[in-house]
């Protein structure tokens, strides 16, 4: 199990990088992918082809760079599905992806609880559906009582979808201090006396 810390800083990485990192995280369908890349090598060549052919006749010559330019955008449309829709998710780059993951959850926990003044049980509604890791997954909070305070920690099953393995990822513990604590009891007493009036 790998714990990556919540105070870790995120590199920037340029625009190009980062969109090498998105493609490669997809392990496309690899029959379509295949067929999409016959089909635009085989129009790439013939478009090519056509261009050095002299003494042929006009309509054929538009014909033939019709249907060739029909294959070049078969193609592509093959080698987009194989990607988009059928391809499988392969994350090369999993520890910074759940850094990334983390340090946004625990800004997010930072917010809600200690400067906003909601309880623990109104976090996790407001953010229930964002509480996933890279893979989609649930993510498991444990809690833990300790003499500074109440901690977090959100843990990630991995790849495997399993916890208790190897792949899992752990975020450092986000700690409730007790005069943050003492500070959402005293909201949660005002907003039940509100109601009672």
């Amino acid at each position: 199990m790998r714990v990556i810390g919540q105070s870790a800083t995120i590199t920037k990485i340029p625009y190009l990088h980062l969109a090498y990192v998105a493609t490669s995280s997809i392990k496309p369908h690899s029959p379509t992918f295949a067929v999409g890349g016959i089909l635009l090598t085989l129009g790439i060549l013939a478009l090519l082809i056509i261009e050095y052919i002299k003494n042929i006749d006009s309509s054929f010559k538009f014909s033939f760079k019709f249907i060739s330019t029909i294959a070049v955008i078969l193609g592509l449309a093959f080698i987009t599905i194989s990607m988009a829709v059928w391809g499988t998710r392969q994350l090369d780059h999993p520890d910074f992806l759940m850094k990334s993951k983390f340090n946004r959850i625990t800004r997010w926990a930072n917010d809600s609880i200690v400067n906003k003044g909601k309880t623990y049980e109104e976090f996790l509604k407001i953010y229930k559906e964002d509480l996933i890791d890279v893979w989609n997954k649930k993510l498991k909070i444990v809690k833990a009582n300790t003499n500074n305070g109440v901690t977090y920690t959100f843990i990630s099953a991995g790849a495997d979808g399993k916890f208790n393995t190897k792949d899992d990822f752990k975020s450092a513990p986000f700690l409730i201090e007790e005069k943050d604590q003492d500070k959402l009891k005293n909201t949660s007493i005002k907003t039940e006396k509100k109601k009672q009036k």
